[in-house]
């Protein structure tokens, strides 16, 4: 016979009483922590300077890890110096040392070793920095009489944002729209930031995409999914022809048929998005999912859905690590949305033309080759296919013609942008102009590839709150390169390493491609040399470097 454990609610309250106290003590002492004054914002106001140029920008913490030719920012030599402002929180007065490599001025006094007595609230603060040649590391750090040394957390920084460089954010927003919109694929940049994007790979696109939806999306991408990336320019015959060359692209693998779905897979698939956190990056207005039964077949859906990758090499969309049955219930849900307009006969409803209305093969594949298509889509027919055009590189742009013109000259892809994105590319073509990129910029870049992979749709991180719909929470992000090893968070993002097996909730995983760079970037942004650290100080190598800065700037 087995004797069961079990817990009277008297055991139960005592467990829970003795967990809670620990903790209210600590609240009690620091008191609960307020929330950012009406007129301040996260972050600090950074400024970084080399001997050509400056950037402003706003960051959570001035924290950072740089090889010996990397900067803060890659329009910024290696030899750079660095000043963060803006307002620090003290929760509970007290003397408080500062440390990390930096200088650190509070209320205008230099915090120079000595403990600096600071009353509970907000105080100016200023830190300063001057790049030395080598590896360089900056993990601002405090102690007090009320708690061990530790690192700064973000939630102590703020800053009045009407010192925010309104320049200097259209040129960053324009940055990271360049980013987004894969700009380097037609005009080449000599940038170790600025990466080209590739679109869907276009082999075999016959065997999943359905020829009025290529023949309706090629006019306006934007009437399928208002955010969509891809721009428009050819007119109703260059339509025809490429959608003729394009559903004549046969199957590249063989896509595995799928049983007929139930009703209670239908369910099942509606059920997953939203348990499994599909929800939290695809709603109404952003990567709708709306109309992908006019789109694709459910068997080609769900081959997809199992290994995104084999089709989008921008990595972008992630692997859910799906069952076969899991694939097939997702599919099975989505297929029933469907839109009439990309469903309909573009034959020009003349019977007598019959297919000659459909578009010539060998036309659509030459034009394919010749208006930049494979610029960003790869094509293999059966061999790779080259892109024939050729287009000026980033640097030798004018931020008024082209793409960006108010007119836009024939054959010109349209892009479907708004004022204010069409205003902050021209912003960042002639910014590029005028300031090249000179250098790798690990750190900068890594918080573009968090955005750019909304991650923070589901984990917060440096005070930004989950944005996206979840059903469970996710741990959070904030300086996880100071806690985690490089070799499991590697696993996490991108080896379908999963630990959290209770939660409904699921982690994505992402091309080595794409998870290899944002796993370096989690240390590098913490202040943390990359690499496995030390059993005993995981931050040992990065420690050095900042005792080295902190000696020379004395």
């Amino acid at each position: 016979m087995i004797r069961m454990q079990t817990r009277t609610p008297l055991s139960l309250a005592r467990r829970v009483v003795a967990r809670l106290v620990p903790a209210f003590c600590l609240w009690l002492m620091l008191g609960p922590r307020p929330g950012l004054a009406a007129d301040q914002a996260p972050g600090l106001l950074a400024t970084y300077s080399d001997a050509s140029h400056s950037v402003r920008l706003v960051v959570p913490v001035p924290n950072f890890y740089l090889g010996p030719d990397e900067s803060l920012h890659p329009s910024l030599a290696p030899a750079f110096q660095a000043e963060w402002t803006g307002s620090i929180s003290i929760l509970k007065a007290g003397g408080y040392r500062f440390g990390g490599g930096a200088r650190v001025y509070i209320s205008g006094r230099e915090a120079r070793g000595e403990a600096v007595r600071l009353s509970a609230g907000l105080h100016p603060v200023r830190i300063t920095y001057r790049r030395r040649p080598g590896a360089s590391a900056l993990r601002l750090s405090w102690v007090s009489e009320h708690f061990p040394s530790e690192a700064i957390p973000s939630s102590a920084f703020s800053h009045d944002p009407a010192g925010e460089s309104k320049p200097d954010q259209r040129i960053a927003k324009g940055r990271r729209l360049a980013a987004d919109l894969g700009c380097v694929n037609c005009h080449s940049a000599d940038s170790p930031s600025l990466k080209s994007r590739p679109g869907p790979d276009l082999s075999g696109a016959g065997s999943r995409l359905r020829a009025p939806w290529i023949y309706k999306w090629l006019d306006d991408p934007s009437a399928f999914r208002s955010d969509a990336l891809m721009p428009s320019g050819l007119d109703e015959r260059e339509r025809r022809d490429v959608t003729a060359y394009l559903v004549s692209l046969g199957a590249r693998e063989a896509i595995p048929e799928v049983k007929k779905p139930s009703a209670q897979d239908e369910r099942a698939g509606m059920s997953k998005l939203g348990s499994l956190g599909c929800m939290a990056c695809h709603t109404k207005d952003v990567l709708s999912l709306a109309g992908l039964g006019s789109k694709t077949t459910l068997a080609a859906l769900a081959f997809y859905l199992q290994n995104p990758g084999r089709i989008d090499a921008s990595g972008t969309m992630p692997s859910m690590l799906l069952s076969s049955q899991e694939a097939l219930e997702f599919a099975s849900y989505l297929v029933l949305s469907r839109d009439e307009a990309f469903e309909q006969d573009f034959s020009g409803g003349d019977p007598a033309r019959g297919n000659a209305a459909r578009g010539n093969v060998a036309r659509g594949k030459a034009l394919v080759q010749s208006r930049g298509c494979l610029a960003c889509h790869a094509l293999s027919d059966p061999e790779p296919l080259a892109n024939q055009q050729s287009a000026p590189a980033l640097a030798s742009l004018s931020a008024g013609r082209g793409c960006l013109a108010d007119d836009r000259p024939a054959h010109v892809p349209l892009y479907r942008l708004g004022s204010g994105e069409r205003s902050a590319l021209r912003a960042f073509v002639q910014s590029y102009g005028e300031n090249p990129d000179v250098s790798a910029a690990p750190v900068h870049d890594f918080y573009r590839d968090v955005e750019q992979l909304r991650c923070l749709n589901c984990h917060s991180m440096n005070q930004v709150a989950p944005r996206g719909l979840i059903a469970e929470s996710a741990p959070a992000l904030t300086d996880l390169g100071a806690k985690m090893r490089p070799g499991w968070l590697s696993g996490v993002v991108s080896g379908g390493f999963r630990i959290r097996e209770w939660l409904t909730l699921r982690m994505p995983d992402y091309s080595r491609r794409r998870g290899g760079a944002i796993v370096a970037g989690f240390a590098q942004a913490a202040g943390v040399a990359p690499g496995e650290g030390d059993d005993n100080v995981r931050t040992a190598a990065a420690a050095q470097v900042s005792t080295a800065q902190a000696a020379a700037a004395q």
